[in-house]
């Protein structure tokens, strides 16, 4: 958890704490401030602690079977690269679980849980085994730096948000709406006010949730270069890029050239 709590991680302390009072505003117009405090923290303890790993198992599809000959090539790739880590000091997990992606659709590897990392078909019939390893030094990064908590939390959080914001839009478009068979002036004011401010916070936090998880990737990807797998990241990077043309691969590219 220690890990967790880290400067760079300020943007997503923020986010988590705007969304805490964007869904608790909901909560408060049903519920008194105990019970919506209540039902917010209940909502997180079932998400981050019950749900969290079977969440991602079922979004990802990932499967503990990972065949015989895939372990076998992963395997000693994942020891070399755990073991370059402990011996530059880095703090790790003593033990690992290594999992299987069954969605064809999901091009990079996913790391999950405290010690769990899940490798998808197109890293293993694309990339050499050195890439690979560079790709695998990038996910024990995330370990490392207790990204997988946080950004797992990040994910759920933001379905809330979603949620409660679209809640919150159509209850106040109500409210707006019962105003102005009263007064129109008072129902466009209300409308507008309360439609301006769902929208400014909703689009504030999606940026500070951005901010969050490029600052976190840059770490990692820094932390993969002292390794001495620079080139074997950038082509892996490269290679994803040009197979989606997402932009994000476009940016961690540029940004891994310039260190």
């Amino acid at each position: 958890m220690k890990r967790v709590f880290q400067l760079s991680n300020i943007p997503a302390y923020i986010y988590i704490l705007i969304g805490a009072w964007m869904s608790s505003s909901l909560f408060h117009l049903f519920l008194d401030d105990f019970e919506a405090l209540l039902a917010f923290v209940i909502y997180y303890i079932v998400v981050l602690f019950i749900l969290d790993e079977r969440i991602i198992m079922y979004l990802y599809k990932i499967r503990y079977n990972i065949a015989p000959n895939d372990l076998k090539r992963i395997q000693p790739l994942f020891t070399k690269a755990v073991r370059m880590a402990i011996d530059q000091g880095y703090q790790l997990p003593t033990s690992y679980r290594i999992a299987y992606i069954n969605d064809l659709s999901v091009k990079d590897m996913v790391c999950f849980g405290k010690n769990k990392i899940a490798v998808s078909r197109y890293v293993l019939d694309h990339f050499s085994d050195d890439e690979i390893t560079a790709l695998l030094m990038h996910e024990l990064a995330r370990l490392n730096y207790g990204l997988p908590f946080l950004e797992h939390y990040l994910m759920m959080c933001n379905i809330f948000v979603v949620i409660t914001s679209s809640l919150y839009f159509i209850v106040t478009g109500l409210l707006s709406h019962v105003l102005k068979g009263l007064n129109k002036m008072v129902g466009v004011s209300v409308s507008i006010f309360f439609l301006g401010t769902g929208v400014f916070t909703f689009y504030l936090i999606q940026f500070l949730k951005t901010i969050a998880l490029r600052s976190n990737m840059k770490k990692c990807d820094q932390f993969v270069c002292k390794f001495g797998l620079k080139n074997e990241l950038l082509n892996a990077v490269n290679h994803f890029y040009q197979d989606t043309f997402d932009d994000y691969y476009k940016k961690r590219y540029l940004y891994i050239s310039s260190l």
